[in-house]
C-alpha cells in the first residue's frame, strides 16, 4: 500500500514534532511525506524522510494552494492531508490499513476525530459536506480525487473539497467509527 501524506507548511517548527508519528507508520505502509511550503510565509528546509517543495499561489489561503500542489505531484495510491498544526493519531496507520484490507472495494474512508476535552467528532454520510467534516478525517485514493481541487480562498475549502469528492462517487466511501485522527493536536 502506498500512502502520500501532504502537509501544507507555514509553521516549519512543527515538522520535527510531526515526524516521529509519520515514521512509526513506515513499518506498515510505504509512505511519501510531501511537505509543500508556503513560500510567501517561510522558506523550505530539509527534513529527513520528507519530499520538499514550495508553492507561492496568489489568492491562496489556509494552505489550499499548497494542498493542490501536493495533489498535482501525486499520481497514484492513497492520499492523506496532515496540516502542520496536527499530528498522526497512534491508531491511524493500523486503522486505515485494516479498513483497506477489509474493504478493498472502497476508495475513500472517513473516520472519527478526537477533539480532546470536547470529545470526538463522529462521521456519517450526512457529515460529508462543508462545515461538518475536517480534512484530517479522510483518506482518499488519488484516482477518486481526479481533477477535483481545493478552492484557494475560503476557510472551509477542506469541507467543500471533501463534499465534491464524496458527491463524485458516494458508494466509494467507507466509514470507520473509530477515532483515528486529531484536531489541531500541535496548537
Amino acid at each position: 500500500m502506498k500512502l502520500t501524506i501532504i502537509t501544507p507548511c507555514s509553521r516549519p517548527g512543527n515538522l520535527p514534532r510531526m515526524k516521529p508519528g509519520i515514521d512509526a507508520g513506515r513499518v506498515l505502509i510505504d509512505i511519501d511525506w510531501r511537505v509543500v511550503f508556503d513560500m510567501s510565509v517561510c522558506y523550505p528546509f530539509d527534513i529527513d524522510g520528507a519530499i520538499i517543495s514550495g508553492a507561492n499561489v496568489d489568492g491562496s489561503h489556509f494552505g489550499n494552494g499548497q494542498r493542490n500542489a501536493g495533489i498535482d505531484a501525486t499520481h497514484d495510491g492513497w492520499v492523506y492531508f496532515l496540516d502542520d498544526d496536527n499530528a498522526i493519531h497512534p491508531k491511524f496507520f493500523q486503522g486505515i490499513a485494516g479498513a483497506i484490507l477489509t474493504h478493498p472495494d472502497k476508495r475513500a474512508f472517513a473516520f472519527q476525530q478526537s477533539l480532546f476535552e470536547r470529545g470526538n467528532r463522529d462521521v456519517s454520510p450526512a457529515d460529508m459536506r462543508a462545515n461538518h467534516i475536517d480534512m484530517a478525517q479522510v483518506l482518499i485514493h488519488r484516482d477518486l480525487i481526479g481533477s477535483i481541487r481545493f478552492e484557494l480562498d475560503p476557510y472551509n475549502a477542506d469541507g467543500r473539497f471533501i463534499e465534491a469528492v464524496y458527491q463524485a462517487d458516494p458508494g466509494a466511501w467507507g466509514f470507520i467509527h473509530q477515532t483515528l485522527c486529531y484536531y489541531n493536536a500541535l496548537r
